[in-house]
């Protein structure tokens, strides 16, 4: 079973600044749990734009989840942080498109967690 597991940071939120990690081993964790369940998972470190609109981070997060196989991938969970989990669900929303609705479908249909740390719903 393919499984994508995508992190995705907060507002001025960032993957690497310097040494700085935003999510510091919340990959390597979790992908050294999923192996040990299900040999085949992998952790994204999503790339957001830091202060952009809901909108235009979730277009970022979707193009992520295209650009690492999630068209592909049996199940996606996303974890999301603060703003990235409005990020994370508008994404996971049915009724919200981003490229073509068929390829949107595919993605949304692949998606069994949305994840929210500390998100201002």
């Amino acid at each position: 079973m393919s499984h994508k597991v995508i992190l995705v940071p907060g507002f001025l939120g960032f993957t690497h600044l310097g040494a700085v990690q935003y999510f510091h081993r919340v990959g390597e964790v979790l992908s050294e749990c999923l192996s040990r369940r299900n040999g085949n998972s992998e952790v994204i470190y999503a790339e957001t734009l830091p202060a952009g609109s809901i909108r235009r981070r979730s277009e970022a997060l979707f193009r992520t989840i295209v650009r690492h196989g999630g068209g592909k991938a049996e199940n996606i969970s996303i974890i999301g942080h603060s703003t990235g989990g409005l990020d994370a669900r508008m994404v996971a929303t049915p009724s919200v498109h981003f490229q073509d609705t068929e390829r949107d479908e595919e993605i949304v249909k692949r998606i069994r967690h949305v994840v929210t740390i500390s998100t201002p719903h």
